[in-house]
C-alpha cells in the first residue's frame, strides 16, 4: 500500500493517519496474541476495523480514480478467512454499497454507473473466490488442529498407561 501511494504521489497527512490506525490495531492484536488472550468477537472487531481502514484508504486516495481502488481486497481477504464464503460475499456487498455511494457523491457526472458496475462485479467475484479459498484454508487448518489434539490425547493416554504399569 505504501509503495503504491508513494509512487502515485498520493501520500499526505490524512493518508498517513489512515495507515497508522490499522497498524496500531494490529500491534494491539499482536500484544493480545503474545499474552495468549482474545477479545470477545475479536474476528468481528478485526473485520470491522479492516472494513473502515479499506474504505478510508479508498476515499482518501482518490476513490475509483485513485491508486488504491483495490484497497477493498484487504477487507475481502479478512472476511473470507474469518467467515469463509459468507464473509467474502457479505463484505463484497457492503464494500460495493459504500464504494457506490462514495462514487455517486463525489462524481455525480460521467460514466459512474459503468464504474460502479465494474466495482460491484469485482468485489462480489473476489469475495466469492477468496471465500472459497478461505474455506479450503480453514478446512486444512481445522484438520491439522484436530490431528494435533488427537495425537496429544493419544500421547496422554500412553503416559497414563505407562504410569499405571509402573505402579
Amino acid at each position: 500500500i505504501g509503495a503504491t501511494l508513494a509512487l502515485s504521489g498520493a501520500l499526505n497527512q490524512r493518508v498517513y493517519i489512515a495507515l497508522l490506525l490499522p497498524v496500531l490495531w494490529n500491534l494491539f492484536n499482536t500484544v493480545l496474541a503474545i499474552l495468549n488472550r482474545r477479545l470477545t468477537n475479536q474476528r468481528t472487531f478485526n473485520l470491522v476495523e479492516d472494513f473502515f481502514a479499506s474504505i478510508l484508504l479508498f476515499m482518501l486516495s482518490g476513490g475509483h480514480e485513485g491508486p488504491l481502488v483495490w484497497s477493498g481486497l484487504l477487507v475481502l481477504l479478512s472476511g473470507a478467512i474469518y467467515f469463509e464464503i459468507a464473509g467474502g460475499l457479505l463484505v463484497g456487498l457492503a464494500l460495493s454499497l459504500f464504494q457506490a455511494i462514495w462514487i455517486i457523491l463525489t462524481d455525480p457526472g460521467g460514466m459512474t454507473m459503468n464504474t460502479i458496475g465494474v466495482l460491484i462485479g469485482f468485489n462480489l467475484a473476489a469475495g466469492v473466490l477468496l471465500g472459497m479459498l478461505g474455506r479450503y484454508l480453514m478446512m486444512g487448518v481445522r484438520s491439522q488442529y484436530k490431528s494435533h489434539l488427537e495425537q496429544k490425547s493419544r500421547s496422554g493416554q500412553k503416559i497414563q498407561e505407562k504410569e499405571r504399569e509402573r505402579l
